[in-house]
């Protein structure tokens, strides 16, 4: 999972103004958030997975700095999840010779 989103520079804008801009997942093309922009009071809040994760901020860097962990987060586990799941399957469908000895003694 890789995900992008436009920084938006709020520069010079007036009181009132506000921006949302969508988080995707590059890999698979799917929205899976968004960054709400506003001008007055400056804040930035970020909304990944169905308000899942969620963080207020002030600054285009402190919002890529939550996107990114995130993202690192839900890799590190899914791949954490997959290593799991291989070796789940692979002891379950290995039989070995004791395996064997143990129900014909049966």
């Amino acid at each position: 999972m890789r995900l992008d989103w436009n920084n938006l520079s709020m520069r010079g804008e007036r009181d009132g103004t506000a921006y949302e801009t969508s988080v995707v997942d590059v890999d698979t093309g799917k929205k899976v958030g968004f960054v709400h922009h506003e001008v007055t009071p400056i804040f930035r809040l970020v909304s990944l997975f169905d308000d899942k994760y969620q963080g207020q901020f002030k600054s285009n860097e402190e919002c890529n700095a939550f996107i990114r962990g995130v993202e690192s987060v839900l890799n590190h586990m899914t791949s954490i999840g997959t290593e799991h799941s291989e070796e789940a399957r692979q002891k379950s469908s290995t039989i070995t010779a004791e395996d064997l000895n143990a129900s014909n003694d049966e």
